[in-house]
């Protein structure tokens, strides 16, 4: 079985010094998020290795089966070899021994026991098989486990999708809010210019000289009001950005695990069909003494 390049040591690790809170300089929520996203990361980096960790188990699994694939084909082919140089020298010399004379092989009660010493080798290659198959059942349900908890946290992140979703709605909400509010500053401001060019037309210097000064007040807390917009219009546009590419990071490497846990099923059920049929034609081949579908089972690989 042909099982490509293989995996050595664990997969190289995230870099989440770059989402941790210290390097963070923005609100204290972009703080929360940015730990939260650095717990899931770390939760995300154990899981792909432990992933990695069981497809290596596999493999190493694997090829244990091929080794003693090949070892039992040479058997086979060594007892074949025998067996037919048995018959040969038992018909060329029929009429010189007796049954229980010894011959090339030894008398019949040696042959006997040589059988019996083979039957009791498959019987310790199919023990040793099927502990094999008990430890990939328990990897299997260990994969269980690892798509139970990837579905949690897959749970997490939408429910982290939604808060933040949440979140920008009641920020757009303020903000028009805020556009409505500096609308009527505007209005007002138009109003008072309209008051203050009619003292100017017909009334004492004093009132103007206050309502210019009311007017440069309003003027000046206007252009605050508009710095103060752009800054935060700013800020809420990297802010969503920034979680945006973490949260396709993150669905990436979820889908990454995914398909190297369908690989692993996948190598699983190779294995377990490939077990059944060595069991099969062991019992087969202790009920009625033939080699042959083990021969056939080896020739094919």
């Amino acid at each position: 079985m042909n099982l490509g390049k293989r995996r050595k040591g664990r997969p190289p690790p995230i870099d989440t010094d770059l989402y941790s809170p210290a390097r963070s300089t923005g609100s204290e929520d972009l703080r929360f998020v940015s730990g939260s996203l650095e717990r899931l990361l770390d939760e995300n980096a154990d899981i792909r290795c432990r992933v990695h960790d069981m497809i290596d188990a596999f493999e190493d699994a694997f090829v244990c089966c091929e080794r003693r694939a090949l070892m039992t084909r040479q058997r086979t082919t060594s007892r074949g070899k025998k067996s037919i140089q048995h018959t040969r020298n038992t018909k060329q010399g029929s009429r010189r021994r007796s049954k229980n004379e010894p011959g090339p092989r030894g008398n019949r009660v040696n042959i006997v026991i040589d059988k019996r010493r083979e039957a009791a080798a498959l019987r310790e290659e199919l023990r040793a098989l099927e502990l094999q198959a008990a430890r990939q059942r328990r990897a299997l349900a260990e994969i269980g486990v690892t798509q139970r908890q990837k579905a949690r946290m897959n749970d997490q992140l939408k429910q982290y999708i939604r808060k933040q979703r949440t979140e920008y709605r009641h920020a757009q909400a303020a903000l028009t809010v805020n556009i409505n509010r500096m609308r009527a500053l505007r209005e007002g401001i138009m109003e008072l210019d309209y008051q203050y060019r009619a003292l100017l037309s017909g009334r004492g210097d004093s009132r103007a000289k206050r309502l210019n000064r009311e007017v440069e007040e309003l003027e000046a807390y206007r252009s605050d009001l508009a710095a103060k917009r752009q800054a935060v219009e700013s800020r809420d546009r990297s802010d969503m950005k920034t979680r945006v590419e973490i949260l396709d990071d993150l669905q990436c490497r979820i889908s990454e695990l995914s398909s190297s846990v369908k690989h692993a099923e996948r190598a699983a059920r190779v294995a377990n069909s490939r077990l059944r049929e060595i069991k099969r034609l062991h019992r087969s081949a202790e009920k009625e003494g033939n080699i042959e579908p083990l021969r056939g089972l080896a020739l094919a690989g």
